[in-house]
């Protein structure tokens, strides 16, 4: 795995390193490498986050309960900084896919590992990482911890804006828990019908 331009652009913070994935723990073998070398890892103060094998098969089982259409398949690799999740699909129809609960959206990225960290996170940092945002957020506010992402305080996908008056600190368990259920309680609903009634747990 050769990811150069990535390297060159982001700086390293912070690390978990992965030492060793049980053979079939990873099903892909492409990100079974991407973690050996690169699990762990924190960039720009956590605006990217590649998981370690703990982290990347909880959040692949959180990916497909709440976007169980779209997750077919696919296993989860990284993370941003506002809890959205990047996954692969290895096979006849390699995919890098960007899942994003608070706006409900998913997003084909990249046809390639290499590529999605080489030229769309090095080139087009701003759309896969919404970096202008980041900037404004970090400008007044502190960085998110591992277990942390900046969340929307209203979902998008409820009305709220993409904006930093709408963000807020919180545990990313927590969110994409509460945003998840929220979502797929809203996602069949016609636009602009009324939400009657919300059923949570936790």
């Amino acid at each position: 795995m050769s990811m150069l331009a990535f390297d060159a652009a982001y700086t390293r913070t912070d690390e978990e390193p992965e030492s060793n994935i049980p053979h079939g723990a990873v099903r892909d073998a492409e990100v079974r490498q991407l973690i050996l070398e690169y699990g762990g890892a924190s960039y720009q103060e956590g605006l990217y986050r590649i998981f370690n094998l703990a982290e990347a098969l909880r959040w692949t089982a959180t990916v497909s309960r709440f976007f169980p259409a779209e997750s077919a398949a696919v296993e989860a690799f990284a993370r941003d900084w506002q809890g959205n999740l990047f996954t692969w699909r290895g096979g006849a129809a390699p995919c890098v896919h960007l899942f994003q609960p608070g706006a409900g959206d998913v997003f084909e990225v990249s046809e390639s590992l290499d590529r999605f960290h080489n030229e769309e996170l090095v080139e087009h940092a701003e759309e896969a990482l919404s970096f202008s945002l980041w900037q404004e957020w970090r400008s007044t506010s502190p960085a998110p911890s591992r277990q942390q992402c900046v969340a929307y305080r209203q979902p998008v996908f409820l009305g709220g804006g993409i904006a930093v008056d709408n963000l807020v600190l919180a545990g990313m368990d927590v969110y994409w828990e509460v945003t998840g259920q929220l979502l797929v309680q809203v996602r069949n609903l016609p636009d602009g019908a009324p939400v009657e009634r919300i059923d949570l747990t936790y």
